[in-house]
């Protein structure tokens, strides 16, 4: 049973930095399949190195507060999944908030295509049909067509909102190629909670050279998984990164809430 809260554990922890995989295969698309797995292994690396320091620490203070362990595990899972839960949300309504702005500002500036079109849908209004009852081999069929000089589109977009409108509903973007220190500030960031998941496992029976390892791999899969996806089916997934944040935290606080139940 343990051995399974711990993968579970391991997988709630790696979603923050499945989150930001997702992102980097989304914005290096480009990038050699190397990458992928340099990605993948600097954040496991960081994933199972945090909890090990966390672990060693807590263990300093056990005889303080190991009857306090469940209380503690609780409260370090309850926060990290909270934190978690929120950041997600804030990321999905960000994105949500931005598919919106796009979407006004398609509205508010036409494409050259629509204005065209509009043009076209004008000119129509010029025609000038005979009278009734005249021949109707002598009908008059008058299609006024504007010259150019005579066609004045309000609001019509400059280059400047051309170039907008192009943009659009699509990602064009100059792919910045992702350094390896920037993995690296990557994995510690993504990494920071699991360094207070190690007081938590100080309650676990399954030794923390087990523990480490195996959150670390998990962390690897997944984050892997999450390059892939980024790379493959970025316009799919874009701006849904913060559901995995959101069920990644709920998974921790469900969790949490098992250390104080009877059975644990």
């Amino acid at each position: 049973m343990q051995f399974f809260t711990l993968l579970l554990i391991a997988a709630g922890l790696s979603m923050d930095a499945f989150a930001v995989s997702v992102c980097n295969g989304l914005a290096n698309r480009s990038m050699k399949k190397r990458k992928y797995f340099v990605i993948a292994a600097v954040f496991g690396i960081f994933q199972g190195i945090m909890p090990l320091i966390g672990y060693y620490l807590g263990s300093l203070f056990l005889r303080y507060i190991e009857n306090y362990l469940k209380y503690a595990s609780f409260v370090i899972l309850l926060i990290i999944g909270a934190k978690m839960i929120v950041d997600g949300i804030k990321q999905v309504k960000s994105y949500g908030k931005t598919l919106q702005n796009k979407i006004s500002k398609k509205a508010a500036h036409p494409s050259e295509k629509e204005i065209l079109q509009t043009v076209a849908e004008k000119s129509s209004d010029f025609a000038v049909q005979a009278p009734e009852g005249y021949a109707t081999e002598n009908a008059l069929t008058v299609e006024a067509t504007p010259t150019e000089d005579e066609i004045t589109v309000k609001d019509a977009p400059n280059e400047e909102n051309f170039a907008a409108d192009k943009t659009v509903g699509e990602d064009i973007s100059e792919e910045k190629e992702l350094k390896f220190g920037g993995i690296l500030v990557q994995g510690i960031a993504t990494s920071i909670d699991a360094l207070a998941v190690g007081v938590s496992l100080l309650s676990f029976s399954i030794g923390i050279h087990i523990s480490a390892p195996v959150i670390a791999a998990i962390t690897f899969l997944i984050c892997l998984s999450g390059v892939l996806l980024g790379a493959k089916f970025g316009k799919l997934i874009k701006g849904r990164q913060g559901i995995a944040s959101i069920v990644g935290g709920a998974v921790l606080v469900l969790i949490g809430i098992n250390f104080l139940m009877p059975w644990s």
